[in-house]
């Protein structure tokens, strides 16, 4: 996790650290962030979450509780069907284009473990029937669209209420703020995604893909490429979507 302090770890070693009394208030330097990235640690914490309170996969879960319920068509773990309408990721044309380089832990983010920006590997057959819940999921933009859509409603999606709107609320809130060593940047983290004071909340993805929601405007919005590159071409996306946002506020006014 950016806050958390731990770089990327299998889950064996996830489940041991369950066992033992950790201070998630870590900070070093000030710096959120501060000791190792691991948005992949995020993952198999959540998925060993769910396995020991529901005991399904968090794969199984979140197919069965909530991409089939919610027609979301997002997965963690390709069965034969989601493997045929798979595309492959065409890797970065330059490695360093995957973080900032002048971030201090760029690097770690992007090299551990080794092999996820070669397409070889992500690309593979093996990697695809894997959960490995914070990085491997796979899914359509109207899928993650659909997600945030979901959670910027306050838990109810076409009348299906998923959440509770105090569960989301609790979700959305702010844990911690100030510079990113991972990102290069200053961040403000809430559970599982960044959160921002005008109700806009979510997490860019490595190679320019974005899953965002805005909880005042109630909409979702997902941008997803196969080709992995910079984060330069969602932005005229997101000047779109905030002059819509401009139009209705100035329309309500």
């Amino acid at each position: 996790m950016h806050v958390g302090g731990h770089c990327n770890t299998g889950w064996e070693l996830v489940r041991e650290a369950f066992l033992e009394p950790f201070d998630w208030g870590t900070e070093v330097g000030g710096a959120v962030g501060a000791h190792a990235e691991s948005a992949r640690f995020y993952g198999h914490l959540v998925g060993e979450l769910v396995r020991r309170i529901d005991g399904r996969s968090l794969g199984a879960f979140f197919r069965e509780e909530v991409a089939r319920p919610c027609e979301i068509d997002f997965h963690f773990g390709l069965g034969e069907a989601e493997l045929a309408r798979c595309a492959d990721m065409v890797p970065f044309a330059n490695p360093e284009q995957a973080l900032d380089p002048t971030a201090p832990l760029g690097a770690e983010a992007t090299q551990n473990p080794p092999g996820m920006l070669d397409a070889a590997v992500i690309n593979g057959a093996a990697f695809r029937r894997a959960e490995v819940p914070a990085i491997n999921g796979h899914g359509t933009a109207r899928g993650v669209a659909r997600f945030y859509a979901l959670l910027a409603a306050g838990g109810v999606l076409e009348g299906r209420r998923l959440l509770s709107e105090r569960a989301v609320d609790t979700m959305l809130e702010v844990q911690r703020r100030g510079p990113d060593l991972v990102i290069g940047a200053d961040a403000a983290w809430a559970l599982g995604v960044q959160a921002e004071g005008d109700g806009s909340f979510g997490m860019g993805g490595l190679g320019g893909h974005l899953g965002m929601g805005h909880r005042r405007h109630n909409v979702g919005l997902g941008y997803l490429k196969n080709r992995l590159g910079p984060d330069e071409p969602v932005d005229p996306v997101l000047v779109a979507v905030a002059r819509c946002f401009a139009a209705e506020t100035a329309g309500d006014a």
